[in-house]
C-alpha cells in the first residue's frame, strides 16, 4: 500500500514541477510574477548551474547526478546562490523516507499550482483559451468563475518548501518578491497541511 501510494505521488510531484519550469520557460505571462523578472531569474539560475556542472548543461541525468552530488556548498546560507539552494534542498528530501519525501512534494507543487493560477491578467489567459488553453489557464477560468482573481492585501507567504525537522521550510524569495494573492489560497493551503499532517503521521 504504501509503494502505491508511493508512486501516485511521485507522479503528481513530478508532473507538476516539471509542469511549472515549463510554464517558466515558455509561458512565463501566465505567472503571477511579471515576465521579464521571470526571465531574468531563469537565465541567472540556468548560468549558475552551467557554472557549478564545469560549463555544461547538456549532459545525461546520471552525469549531472554525479556532479551535483560531488558539489561543495558554503556553510553560509545567507552566500548561497539559487542553484545551490536547490542542491542544499534537493539534499535534505533525499534524507527522508520514501513515502514521506515523496508526499511533501506533492503537496508543495499542488500548493503551487494554486498560488500561480489565480490572476488578474485577464487578456494573457483568454489568448491562451483561444488555443485551447494551458492547464493553468484552465485552472485560472475556474477561479474567475468563483471570483478569485484579485491579489490579496493582508500579509502573505507563499507555498513552503520542506526541510528535515518540520519536513518544510519557507520558500526563497531573495530575487521573486511575488505579491500575495487571493484568498483561495490561503483556505486552499490550509486545508492541505491539515490533510499532510494527517497523512505524514501515519508513517
Amino acid at each position: 500500500m504504501v509503494m502505491i501510494c508511493s508512486k501516485k505521488t511521485m507522479g503528481v510531484a513530478t508532473t507538476l514541477s516539471r509542469y511549472c519550469a515549463y510554464l517558466v520557460a515558455f509561458h512565463a505571462e501566465l505567472l503571477p510574477e511579471h515576465i521579464l523578472n521571470t526571465k531574468i531569474l531563469l537565465q541567472l539560475v540556468l548560468s549558475q548551474a552551467k557554472c557549478l556542472l564545469a560549463g555544461r548543461t547538456q549532459i545525461s541525468m546520471e552525469e549531472k547526478h554525479v556532479r551535483i552530488q560531488g558539489l561543495q556548498l558554503p556553510e553560509d546560507d545567507s552566500s548561497l546562490k539559487t542553484f545551490q539552494k536547490g542542491i542544499k534542498l534537493g539534499r535534505r528530501l533525499a534524507n527522508m523516507l520514501t513515502p514521506v519525501r515523496w508526499k511533501v512534494m506533492a503537496d508543495f507543487w499542488a500548493e503551487t499550482v494554486l498560488y500561480i493560477a489565480p490572476s488578474d491578467d485577464v487578456a494573457a489567459h483568454i489568448e491562451r483559451l483561444a488555443n485551447g488553453g494551458e492547464f493553468v489557464t484552465h485552472l485560472w477560468a475556474m477561479l474567475s468563475n468563483a471570483g478569485i482573481l484579485k491579489r490579496a492585501t493582508e500579509e502573505w507567504s507563499p507555498p513552503r518548501q520542506p526541510e528535515p525537522d518540520s519536513n518544510i521550510a519557507i520558500e526563497d524569495q531573495d530575487q521573486l518578491n511575488a505579491g500575495p494573492i487571493a484568498p483561495v489560497s490561503s483556505t486552499v493551503r490550509q486545508g492541505m497541511r491539515l490533510r499532510r499532517s494527517k497523512s505524514l503521521s501515519s508513517f
